[in-house]
């Protein structure tokens, strides 16, 4: 699909090494990622490899995944995270300022919403590899030092509900 299309093109750019070929390229992401019309998966995507190439910094990363988060709809949010995270759960096992607005994000859902975006989250998530969930299941358990993570506002009581469910989606268990 166009996923494949987008990685093949990325991947071409990178090998051919022209700069003027990288800087239309890049350019090309940067429309994409700016597009309020674009497909979520696209959008996230599109970030996802400005991020990985050095054009954004983590600030401005923090500050489009916020803007994605809001999104009143779950399921282009989800979509959105599935273009950003692609394959690989790395970004949030090192970056603990962007695992801790997903955490934030799946802590405020209401739990109708969540089972309705559970489906989606199981396929993303399914595609880290086991250490990697295992880090993030760590980090939101509190395996974590907390000076490390950004603060984010919890509501206990609701956190308390879906933390079993997120380290399941995970696939790590939960010891109370």
């Amino acid at each position: 699909g166009v996923r494949d299309a987008v990685r093949g093109a990325d991947a071409a750019a990178r090998l051919l090494d022209d700069p003027d070929v990288t800087g239309e390229w890049r350019a090309a992401l940067r429309r994409t990622a700016d597009r309020e019309d674009a497909h979520p998966l696209l959008l996230g995507d599109a970030l996802r490899r400005l991020r990985d190439a050095g054009v954004l910094d983590a600030a401005q990363v923090e500050a489009r995944l916020g803007l994605a988060l809001s999104d009143p709809s779950p399921l282009a949010v989800t979509a959105w995270l599935d273009g950003f995270l692609g394959d690989t759960g790395a970004l949030l096992v090192h970056d603990a300022g962007l695992l801790a607005l997903v955490d934030g994000w799946l802590s405020a859902l209401d739990a109708e919403v969540f089972q309705s975006v559970l489906p989606l989250l199981r396929r993303v998530f399914a595609r880290f590899e086991a250490p990697e969930r295992r880090a993030i299941g760590e980090a939101v358990r509190g395996g974590t030092p907390a000076s490390r993570l950004a603060p984010v506002a919890v509501d206990d009581a609701r956190a308390a509900r879906v933390v079993p469910v997120v380290l399941g989606l995970l696939g790590v268990g939960h010891d109370g």
